[in-house]
Formats: structure tokens, sequence, C-alpha cells
């Protein structure tokens, strides 16, 4: 399993009242962000990083779940 500590526990702590979900640091690959949006269809989560290849590796695995139009990954 590839969720870390932090990961783990920043899902578990989203209560059904969290649509808008600002992550820093987005997780390898966004699996976590992409849990976060599987759990809630009307969550739209930023994920940010300043790691160019990690941000393109996640974009990719997003599109590949068919959550693009709930993630966005931004450079910061």
């Amino acid at each position: 399993n590839l969720e870390s500590i932090s990961e783990r526990n920043g899902i578990n702590f989203l209560s059904p009242t969290d649509k808008k979900v600002y992550s820093v640091g987005i997780s390898t690959g966004g699996l976590a962000e992409i849990k976060m949006a599987r759990s809630d269809r009307k969550r739209h989560i930023i994920a940010t990083t300043v790691d160019l290849a990690g941000a393109e590796y996640a974009k990719q695995c997003i599109r590949e779940s068919g959550l693009s139009d709930q993630i966005e990954v931004k450079i910061e």
C-alpha cells in the first residue's frame, strides 16, 4: 500500500460537508486526491505541487481514473 500515514489521516479527517479541498503537496500519482474524489462525487479538489514531473504523472493517473472534472492539479 502506497498510502502514507498523513494521507490516510487527511482522508479520514474529511467530513461529508467538505466539498472543496485544497491539498498542498499532491500525493504520488494523486492517489489520495483520487480517493477523496471517489468518496464524494460532489467534492472538488485542488492539489498543488512544486514538482513538474510529479504533477504530470498525477494528471495522467487522475485522467485515467475519470476524475479530471473533480481534481485540478496546480504547480505552485
